[in-house]
């Protein structure tokens, strides 16, 4: 059970912090116009996003120490791999649906864009696809990770 709100805890951080980038970086030169009010609601979804990132490393901590058997690996994909593997998939789309661009588009200046970006090249993948593959694995990932043993 604890897992299942952790889970839901990292899954609301990213989904608070792409928000909040993608609405400071749409209406961040249209402060002056009138659209102030979405800095602030920005804000707002960045405090959201500590938050939930706060309760999530409590409930982590809690799984660890609550005095049941955690393995090892575990204690690895609990943290770290579901974070990551969430917000590689979760981010990016609603970051580019907050932001007014393509749900597949990927962008050129980070590391990882670039790398994305000769990878599905190299494998001759639209981004569609890609997009579609990493859903169907994180919902298998985090699928085994909830149901695999409850605690």
């Amino acid at each position: 059970m604890l897992k299942s709100y952790l889970f839901l805890m990292i899954l609301l951080a990213i989904v608070f912090d792409a928000l909040a980038d993608g609405l400071r970086d749409r209406y961040h030169y249209d402060t002056l116009t009138g659209k102030s009010w979405m800095i602030r609601v920005s804000g707002l979804c960045e405090a959201l996003q500590v938050v939930f990132l706060m309760i999530a490393g409590w409930m982590f901590v809690e799984l660890v120490y609550s005095g049941k058997y955690i393995s090892i690996w575990e204690f690895i994909l609990y943290g770290p791999m579901l974070y990551s593997f969430s917000r590689m998939l979760w981010f990016d789309i609603i970051y580019n649906v907050v932001r007014g661009l393509g749900i597949s588009y990927i962008g050129t200046t980070k590391w990882y864009d670039r790398f994305l970006t000769q990878m599905l090249h190299k494998l001759k993948m639209p981004v569609f696809y890609y997009r579609w593959a990493m859903f169907i694995g994180w919902m298998a990932f985090s699928g085994w990770l909830i149901l695999n043993r409850p605690i």
